[in-house]
């Protein structure tokens, strides 16, 4: 709505500068207010009451509750500035009570409606141009039928209190009734929304657009505009409905029928004159919840019934809510042809179609009636007949339906296996032996329908064996092996003791074919036969000679009879049968004999078993790298090796190679001589590294001096000469030769690989150094101390001794002064010390050194 005043214009600018509001108020999100109104009632002596009605849906489970406070804006219509901020408590709510416009219909479920009236007195002065008071709320409910799908909005109620001159003031209407919590669809409304208006004024009444604003908008009061409706829906037209929605414009009376299921916003204005000139207008908005409604009394039957089997019907009640009823069973001319039962039985006096009326609550306003339709036909009795059979079974469906009133019409059959036919009398083959529950359902003319059932019993064919075709001997006769279950019957009637048992003698002398049937108790029957072939002598072939090789088998192939053997049994599989497995270890002769009853022949075979020669490969072995061995393969006539290398003569039973890596030799062995075979074997030579000797260079010594050797790269070392070695066995031995030597090491490995090498020990004598050992330090000048005597020209490096723990306890590169037995000034205890020397020769520039223990005592 636009207020007077150009309030909107000056309002932007005050919220523009944040003057007045700096706030967010009464926001709220999801479904919340379903409708509402503000007015004011004049106190006396500028003060006024404020009344804000809102509406919220209690059913919705995402509704969210009343604001608490309600923020109400009172704007100077002067100059547009918000001068009072009124903030209500919560003043709780009441729920609206549900009432059905029709007392016959029923209240639906899930409808609960609530309201809360927020009020508060203010004082607001006279001016010139009047107050407009505004509540505004960010969540108007959701879904609303009339509104565009997914719309979301905020709603706005607004109240202008006109400025009146002198003494004049004024109160807005007030609605006289709550609006309704629910409509029922297809249903006519008449529904009081008139209002009271406490001065007197006259009113007028007008379908209106209810206002909203923006949503997730920054600061209240904001300017309002009418809600959207969408096509066909407007504010004069905001449900639809035949007639539309419609508001008297002198009494407020609503009316209209709605015929469209959902939620719809509504508004109504008021507007109070006054000596014809016009102070307010007054809108409520509600979402108005159409749904279907059912009555609280309905009454059922089913539509037509038709009793084939006698003129007696039990009637059956469908009817809901009702307390007591009334059955006119529609026989002309009858007064009596009622009941008060809810499902009375009643036996008509003749056949024909009655139409039955139920009253339900008869006489009451919420009463209801139905009409029927009866026809009353009997009898109408469906049968057949049909017999029962052996499988395969073409079976003769007869129909022996009887029927009263009418012409039987039409013959629905189900015959137990999927199978149907609509004839009268057909013929149905089963396929499969069983039980099949067979159906006919009749029809007549009078709409009567009946069905029968009957179980047809398809046999299975008896069992029958005659046994086994049969070759005999003109001379002999033999029993025929029949089976089954059921009487017995066998022809020809040629050459048998009796063709009525299972198991009669027959003696043919020509080749017959004897037929078995069996006829069982359901007399169905099955035939079996056998051929009878009459041989007057038999011709044993015990197959041509053969040879194989020993541990090979062949299949023996002996003709000419029924039944045969074999001798001798060693090597068979058996020897019963026409063709055995033989597998002899040596050559053997077998007698074949064959017979068929009293007529028998023998025949020989022999099998040559030749022997194979051996198969022999030189073992697998490891070599060292550069060496050369022999691999050899026997016994055969063709030989052929490969190898990842190649060689030089694959064909020789011998190969001689030097292979620098392991590698697998692979021999085929083909022996042509007696028995053709053909094997392949595998050789592997392994091939071990030679061990790397390293041994220090040829070196020099000072006579009378030791010097350690050294060699390194393989598992087992062997020095010559040995003598004046410390170990001749070890990697490192000690050497102390009185003379130059060559020392030859010999080094080999785990695989057995040999490694050579030698070192040179030249021995000088122009140095010679004497140690005593040992002294006694005790001060009386004799042996006080411990040094060496040298002779030649020996440049000392560093003379050290070293107590038992590996300390150097006296160090000096002179020798002429000697160790005093102390250390630190301290005298060493009574024990045996080290003592080690180093320096060179001058003469020859050989390094010298010397190691020992000398003794100390006191």
């Amino acid at each position: 709505m636009i207020l007077k005043s150009g309030i909107f214009s000056n309002l932007f600018r005050v919220i523009v500068l944040g003057a007045i509001i700096i706030c967010t108020v009464n926001r709220s999100y999801g479904n919340h207010i379903i409708g509402g109104e503000i007015g004011y009632t004049y106190l006396g002596s500028n003060e006024y009451n404020i009344t804000l009605i809102l509406y919220r849906d209690c059913a919705a489970s995402n509704a969210l509750m009343f604001d608490d406070p309600a923020k109400i804006f009172i704007v100077n219509n002067f100059n547009g500035v918000v001068d009072t901020i009124l903030r209500i408590p919560f003043p709780g709510s009441d729920t609206l009570m549900n009432l059905a416009a029709n007392p016959c219909l029923v209240v639906p479920p899930n409808i609960c409606k609530e309201t809360a009236t927020y009020s508060w007195n203010v004082t607001l002065p006279s001016n010139t141009n009047g107050y407009t008071i505004i509540y505004q709320y960010y969540a108007r409910v959701l879904g609303l039928t009339n509104l565009p799908p997914g719309l979301v909005i905020g709603g706005s109620y607004e109240q202008n209190i006109p400025a009146l001159s002198g003494s004049l003031t004024n109160s807005s209407p007030v609605f006289n009734n709550y609006p309704p919590t629910f409509l029922c669809v297809n249903e006519p409304l008449i529904f009081d929304h008139s209002a009271t208006d406490p001065d007197g004024d006259s009113l007028a009444y007008n379908l209106c657009a209810p206002l909203q604003i923006p949503r997730d908008t920054v600061g209240f009061p904001l300017p309002s505009t009418p809600v959207p409706f969408i096509a066909p829906f407007s504010a004069q037209n905001p449900i639809g409905g035949d007639p539309q929605l419609a508001i008297d414009p002198q009494t407020g009376l609503l009316t209209g029928t709605p015929t469209i299921v959902g939620k719809f916003v509504v508004g109504v204005c008021v507007s109070e004159y006054r000596n014809k000139r016009l102070l307010s207008t007054h809108l409520r908005d509600f979402v108005f919840e159409i749904v279907p409604c059912i009555k609280s009394v309905v009454a059922s039957t089913p539509d037509l019934v038709s009793e084939c089997s006698n003129l007696t019907v039990n009637f059956d009640n469908s009817s809901a809510g009702a307390q007591y009823y009334h059955w006119d069973f529609g026989v002309p001319g009858f007064t009596n042809d009622t009941s008060n039962l809810y499902s009375p039985s009643y036996t008509f006096p003749d056949t024909g179609t009655y139409t039955i009326t139920l009253y339900a609550n008869p006489g009451s306003e919420c009463g209801d009636t139905t009409v029927s339709e009866i026809r009353i036909y009997p009898v109408l009795n469906a049968a057949f007949i049909a017999p029962d059979a052996c499988s395969p079974a073409d079976i003769l469906f007869t129909d022996q339906s009887t029927n009263t009133y009418g012409t039987i019409d039409t013959w629905q059959w189900n015959f137990g296996d999927s199978l149907t036919s609509s004839l009268q009398n057909p013929n149905h083959v089963y396929t499969n032996p069983g039980s099949y529950s067979a159906q006919l359902i009749v029809t007549n003319t009078a709409g009567c329908t009946d069905t029968f059932f009957k179980t047809i019993v398809v046999h299975s064919p008896p069992f029958v064996s005659a046994g086994n075709d049969t070759l005999i001997c003109g001379l002999d006769s033999i029993e025929l092996k029949g089976s089954g279950n059921g009487f017995f019957s066998w022809f020809p009637d040629y050459s048998i003791s009796n063709s009525t048992i299972a198991r009669p003698k027959i003696s043919p002398d020509t080749n017959t074919t004897y037929i078995l049937t069996i006829v069982d108790s359901f007399n169905c029957t099955n035939t079996d036969t056998v051929n009878i072939n009459v041989i007057n002598s038999v011709t044993a072939t015990a197959g041509p000679d053969t040879t194989i090789c020993y541990g090979a088998a062949v299949q023996l192939s002996g003709s000419g009879g029924a039944d045969f053997t074999w001798t001798p049994q060693t090597g068979l599989n058996a020897y019963t049968i026409s063709n055995p497995i033989a597998s002899p270890l040596s050559t053997t002769t077998y007698l074949f004999r064959t017979f068929t009853g009293s007529c028998s022949s023998t025949d020989t075979v022999t099998i040559e078993v030749k022997p194979i020669l051996p198969f022999e490969l030189s073992p697998d072995d490891t070599i060292c790298k550069g060496s050369t061995i022999e691999l050899s393969a026997c016994c055969g006539t063709s030989y052929n090796w490969s190898s990842p290398n190649g060689l030089q003569d694959p064909a020789s039973s011998t190969q001689m190679i030097t292979p620098d890596i392991t590698t697998v030799f692979t021999v085929t062995i083909v022996d042509t001589s007696k028995c053709p075979v053909s094997r392949q074997g595998y050789i592997t030579i392994s091939v071990a590294v030679p061990p790397v000797l390293t041994t220090i260079p040829d070196t020099s010594v000072i006579s009378g001096n030791s010097i350690q050797l050294y060699a390194f790269g393989g598992g087992t070392y062997e020095w010559l000469p040995a003598a004046s070695l410390s170990d001749s066995h070890i990697s490192s031995p000690v050497a102390t030769p009185d003379v130059t030597t060559t020392y030859t090491v010999e080094v080999t490995s785990v695989e057995g690989c040999k490694d050579f090498g030698t070192v040179t020990v030249r021995v000088n004598e122009d140095v010679v150094i004497i140690f005593p050992n040992a002294f006694t330090p005790n001060g009386d000048g004799v042996n006080d101390f411990f040094k060496p005597f040298v002779s030649g020209d020996f440049e000392t490096g560093v003379f050290q001794i070293l107590d038992r723990w590996g300390q150097v306890i006296y160090e000096s590169n002179d020798l002429t002064a000697g160790w005093n037995g102390k250390s630190k000034g301290i005298h060493q205890p009574i024990g045996t010390y080290i003592y080690f020397l180093a320096g060179k020769s001058l003469l020859s520039g050989l390094p010298v050194q010397r190691k020992g223990s000398v003794t100390l005592l006191r």
